[in-house]
């Protein structure tokens, strides 16, 4: 009976050499996720356009989609320092890894406000190149209106920059050939302009459920990984309340 109590009894050096390894597993695992989404996040970012709304929309999407693998990361290092607190090396590293979670959070907030307004600002560009394709339809039917004959309309017909097919001889009085131009011309505007609304609709919809969605995902992730720096260091200012409201 008593050997049988023996056995039963765990032997520390094995619990902590356990622990230990378990440790240096999470370390391991926690670096490589980390490096691998930061990987993932900075070839997502070319080419690099800085003052493009585009871009710059691009980027807070991919911060925001890569999040969830850093906090993990960031959680695993956490957990290994817990395991194993004497190893100086995990420890310095989950420090590392906690400041850079107090300031991810931070930018996930930031990023809210950010992202409507480069939203708003791509919007108004997807519906300029639209306007602008529209206002050269409208030039070429001004140019066609103010030829006077058929030789005008052929030199005119020669200086755009798409070439136009007209019929070797014109059969019609030119005038009436002029004007079956123009309505053609003016067909393809009034289609472009109504493409252009639906499209804008459709674009802002589209907009609308994607923010909503990065926008609560963003708090979501900021309120976590505020929380991970807070199994560090509670006393940070704004990151301490995110993790009162998690209390209440």
């Amino acid at each position: 009976m008593t050997a049988r109590l023996d056995e039963l009894i765990t032997d520390p050096r094995a619990s902590i050499n356990g622990r230990h390894r378990t440790a240096q597993s999470l370390y391991i695992a926690g670096i490589m996720l980390f490096l691998a989404g930061i990987n993932t996040f900075a070839f997502s970012l070319f080419p690099i356009k800085l003052v493009d709304p585009l871009w710059q929309l691009n980027l807070c999407t991919s911060i925001l989609s890569n999040s969830p693998f850093l906090l993990i990361a960031c959680l695993f290092v956490l957990a290994a320092s817990a395991l194993n607190q004497r190893d100086k090396q995990i420890n310095r590293r989950a420090t590392s890894l906690s400041i850079f979670s107090r300031w991810l959070s931070l930018i996930l907030l930031l990023s809210i406000p950010f992202q409507l307004y480069l939203g708003t600002q791509a919007i108004k560009i997807q519906n300029q190149a639209v306007m602008e394709q529209v206002q050269v339809i409208s030039r070429v039917a001004k140019g066609v209106k103010a030829t006077t004959n058929e030789q005008e309309l052929r030199a005119f017909a020669a200086t755009l920059p798409d070439p136009v097919n007209l019929p070797a001889k014109i059969d019609i009085p030119f005038e009436a050939f002029k004007q079956r131009i123009g309505e053609r011309l003016q067909g393809n505007i009034n289609r472009a302009l109504e493409q252009a609304s639906q499209q804008k609709s459709k674009n802002i919809q589209t907009y609308i459920k994607e923010f909503t969605r990065n926008a609560i995902q963003s708090i979501i992730l900021s309120t976590g990984f505020a929380a991970v720096a807070a199994l560090k260091n509670e006393n940070y200012g704004l990151h301490s309340i995110l993790i009162s409201m998690l209390r209440l």
